[in-house]
């Protein structure tokens, strides 16, 4: 039944999501996320901390050409000075800023000695979203997996899957470059728009679900 088929694909669904989204942090094909003004691209296009956003304002300066086309609004360009936390300083400093150096788009500043097709790396780093969606999805698929043979009424697995899925979206397009939709009172990105249905529908299936269950066994009940 289309019912059993939706929730046996869920797992494969969150893990596939992750594994684009990995290949997206690989190639460096622009889905990555706003400026971390605590870092500063270095000459060899590695992400290195700094101890004041005025790094970030000599950069935009310096490189404004990339930063006119890139960003619609020069003086507003999407920051955030997020230094690596004290207690989790046993991490790589990609995790927290990346230059993605070599990026598919061709975007940024030239890398110096550089002789093959791409050679641009980000004048500043930035959050890489992708690989925080590829670990999201990791621990989302685990939860799916877990449960998947505790949930006996069919679509509560997809259901899960949406509600999952969309938050973690939602969460992400917070520190994520995109493009805002002007409604007045709220900007909202297209994806959170989506992420939102996604979380709406999801808890939509489950709701009916533990309407439908009750009502049936009533049905099925001998008088």
């Amino acid at each position: 039944p289309f019912k059993l088929l939706c929730d046996a694909a869920a797992p494969a669904l969150i893990l596939a999501y992750g594994i684009g989204r990995l290949g997206c942090q690989i190639s460096g094909d622009g889905d990555w996320g706003i400026h971390n003004s605590a870092y500063a691209t270095s000459a060899n296009g590695e992400a290195v901390p700094v101890n004041s956003i005025d790094s970030f304002n000599a950069a935009k300066l310096q490189y404004a050409n990339y930063f006119q086309n890139n960003f619609s609004d020069f003086k507003e360009v999407p920051h955030q000075f997020t230094p690596r936390p004290k207690a989790l300083s046993f991490l790589p400093h990609w995790l927290f800023a990346y230059s993605y150096s070599h990026n598919v788009n061709n975007v940024g500043r030239p890398l110096p000695s550089c002789n093959t097709s791409y050679c641009q790396t980000l004048p500043v780093p930035v959050f890489p979203t992708p690989l925080y969606e590829f670990l999201a999805c990791l621990v989302i698929f685990a939860i799916l997996w877990s449960l998947r043979k505790k949930l006996k009424a069919p679509l509560s697995m997809f259901g899960i899957y949406l509600i999952f899925n969309g938050i973690e979206r939602f969460l992400v397009e917070g520190i994520r470059v995109n493009t805002k939709i002007n409604w007045g009172f709220w900007h909202p990105t297209q994806a959170e728009l989506i992420a939102l249905c996604l979380v709406f529908f999801g808890i939509l299936i489950l709701v009916y679900n533990n309407i439908a269950k009750p009502r049936a066994a009533i049905v099925q009940t001998p008088e």
